[in-house]
C-alpha cells in the first residue's frame, strides 16, 4: 500500500514541510508534487495576510480571514 504523509513543523521560529514516503509510484509522486506547490502558495498567501493585517493593526491575532 502506498503512503505519504505531508506535515507542517514548526522549529526554531521557522516552518518546515516534513514528508514522510513508502511506496510511491511515479503518479502519486506527480500527485504529491502538486499538492505540495499547492500547499505553498496557501502558506505564502496566509503569511501575507497576516503580515498585511500586522501592518493594519499593528499588531497581529493570529486569525485568517
Amino acid at each position: 500500500m502506498s503512503k505519504a504523509v505531508i506535515g507542517l513543523v514548526l522549529k526554531d521560529g521557522k516552518i518546515a514541510i516534513q514528508i514522510k514516503i513508502q511506496k510511491i509510484n511515479q503518479a502519486e509522486m506527480s500527485l504529491l508534487i502538486t499538492h505540495l506547490e499547492i500547499l505553498k502558495q496557501e502558506l505564502i498567501s496566509n503569511f501575507k495576510k497576516g503580515i498585511r493585517k500586522v501592518e493594519e493593526n499593528g499588531k497581529y491575532d493570529g486569525k485568517y480571514e
